[in-house]
């Protein structure tokens, strides 16, 4: 390292020449200057890595010296050497940056340690350096990774894109500062009929998908994309131009890709609606989640067209729809068990979703035959099928959804209300019907309003539904709770009153013991949807 002499004592620039074992720290005299003015001429061709210098200089003092070299060179460090110890000469020295401050006569031991800091100083520079050079280094290597997973934290909401430190990092990685209006697409490649439990494999043309985006799009709009953690894709497109909707957008997106795509792959996916903030981004993933779900069950076999077409013969649900016209409840419950034991350790939610729908496609197809009588069916269970199988939680509740449902079609088309059910049975179930919304509903009252003797009565219902009375009543009281919440213009209070509870504490602890979550957090996603 060079080092500079700054003083204007002759024989003191001597003495510090002679006296210092320069070499022992690698350090080589460069230069010597009488002033200040002298020095910065110095520094230019030089280029000392080291000042020492005198405070009290004609022309120029030490401090003024000290800001006009700081800025020809602010990484040059300083020793002050000065005959006086006044405070404020070592107050305006440390305001810029100095904290080597050695008062005359200098000792060698003083200046050594003044030396020793510098050098260490300079080690940890250097460091530092080389630890921000491989930082950089990775970060160029790695960044597509990085800017999925800084993508992927702000849809799941663990970064906040308003803060500006997260703004400096999305503006590193180059993402978009979702300041102009924008879509998060989520999707994820699903062939109809086929439980695939490899998530790569359902990814695979999503990738294709994004790469075609990117192509169309690209010039109008800032593309992203990040897997999340169940492996699907969300895709961000952003208007770059600031039009209230990309003009490529829908003609692109709605007219070319998405019927393309259904051609060769069979995309499920599903979009938000525009945002325009960044802080909306959490929002616009869940929604975009809401609709892919929702897609499993509108998509496919689920379609008007669909509906209308019979049953592949060589498949299963040519069974259900023959059981169904021949009213073999029975029947139905077999092949309902068996399909529902083939995916037994499957916990993703589309995958149960989409089965659901293939099983119930029959049952939609066999009462629209049935116009008139099988409209209130129709309308109760799938006018609102797919928020009713957003609270089921597990492959049992959904194997019991289906039944319930095709047990409901075969009493329309037989003209009664009841399979296999015995007239006491049929009559509980009417004065549950007809009662469930007052508080001191008892099964003793119940029976003794349709006088029938309360233990045989509870006997049989459990034999012929597999439900203890209690059970049912308090089944149907959460499902009418339900369907109060669905209108999102209720209190969880005024739900629980009118189903007929009259505490609403234990309301709550049915409810989350039943659906999986609280009726605060269930009205909660109805009215965000």
């Amino acid at each position: 390292m060079r080092v500079l002499l700054v003083d204007d004592e002759y024989y003191f620039r001597q003495a510090m020449k002679c006296t210092f074992p320069w070499e022992k720290y690698n350090l080589t005299i460069c230069g010597e200057a009488k002033n200040g003015q002298e020095a910065l001429k110095q520094i230019q061709y030089q280029d000392p890595d080291i000042l020492i210098v005198d405070i009290n200089m004609p022309k120029m003092d030490g401090l003024q010296f000290l800001e006009a070299a700081m800025q020809i060179n602010p990484h040059m460090k300083f020793i002050i050497v000065s005959g006086y110890s006044e405070f404020e000469y070592a107050k305006k020295a440390i305001e810029l940056g100095v904290t080597n401050y050695i008062l005359k006569p200098v000792k060698n031991e003083e200046l050594e340690k003044a030396v020793r800091s510098i050098l260490d100083q300079r080690e940890d520079e250097e460091e530092q350096s080389r630890h921000m050079e491989n930082m950089k280094l990775y970060i160029d290597e790695n960044q597509p990774a990085l800017r999925e997973k800084l993508f992927w934290e702000l849809l799941n909401g663990s970064l906040n894109p308003e803060e500006e430190y997260t703004k400096a990092r999305m503006k590193k990685m180059r993402l978009p500062l979702f300041e102009n209006r924008y879509r998060i697409v989520l999707m994820e490649d699903y062939k109809t009929g086929e439980i695939k439990m490899n998530r790569a494999c359902r990814t695979q043309a999503c990738e294709e998908v994004y790469r075609i985006l990117f192509r169309t799009l690209s010039e109008e709009c800032e593309l992203c994309q990040c897997k999340d953690e169940r492996g699907r894709m969300c895709v961000a497109i952003c208007d770059r131009t600031g039009n209230p909707v990309p003009p490529n957008y829908g003609k692109a997106w709605e007219r070319v890709i998405i019927p393309m795509l259904k051609e060769r792959h069979d995309i499920v996916y599903g979009v938000c609606r525009i945002c325009d903030t960044c802080k909306e981004l959490p929002r616009a993933y869940r929604e975009s989640d809401y609709e892919l779900r929702r897609s499993y069950v509108t998509n496919g076999s689920w379609s008007e067209e669909d509906q209308q077409q019979e049953p592949d013969a060589s498949g299963y649900q040519v069974q259900m729809a023959t059981y169904l016209n021949l009213h073999d409840y029975n029947k139905i419950q077999d092949t309902l068990k068996a399909r529902f034991d083939e995916i037994r350790s499957c916990r993703e939610p589309e995958m149960l979703l989409m089965l659901t729908v293939e099983l119930l496609a029959p049952c939609i197809r066999y009462l629209k035959k049935y116009k008139e009588p099988a409209k209130p069916v129709i309308e109760r269970y799938f006018q609102h099928m797919f928020d009713d199988m957003m609270l089921l939680r597990s492959v049992e509740e959904y194997e019991e959804y289906c039944q319930q449902i095709y047990s409901e079609a075969i009493k329309v088309t037989l003209g009664v209300n009841n399979i296999h059910m015995s007239r006491p049975v049929e009559l509980a179930i009417h004065y549950i019907e007809q009662h469930y919304r007052e508080p001191d509903l008892t099964i003793g009252r119940l029976a003794k309003e349709i006088y029938l003797n309360h233990t045989y009565l509870c006997s049989v219902f459990k034999k012929e539904t597999g439900l203890t009375l209690n059970d049912y009543l308090l089944k149907y009281r959460l499902k009418k709770a339900v369907g109060f919440m669905k209108t999102g213009r209720v209190l969880v209070l005024e739900a629980a009153e009118e189903a007929g509870f009259s505490n609403v504490n234990y309301f709550g602890k049915c409810f989350k013991k039943e659906f999986g979550v609280t009726p605060g957090q269930y009205l909660g996603k109805i009215k965000k949807t």
